[in-house]
């Protein structure tokens, strides 16, 4: 599935990322792409921030994929 994922600078972009995938992982993709260290990345989804062995796409059922 592909989420969409915006920066402070108000930039959007997509990464392609599996239901399975932790957090950390997500983060590492971001940072290969898009090159921000995953240090300084927080990943938050309707208020909800997400912690590094999470798995955001089991944890809720509002994360669905994008047409």
């Amino acid at each position: 599935m592909q989420i969409t994922v915006k920066t402070l600078k108000q930039e959007a972009f997509q990464v392609d990322v599996e239901e399975s995938d932790k957090v950390l992982s997500i983060k590492e993709k971001i940072e290969k792409l898009h090159g921000h260290p995953v240090a300084s990345q927080k990943l938050i989804f309707s208020g909800k921030s997400f912690v590094q062995d999470e798995c955001p796409g089991s944890c809720t059922t509002d994360l669905s994929p994008q047409q």
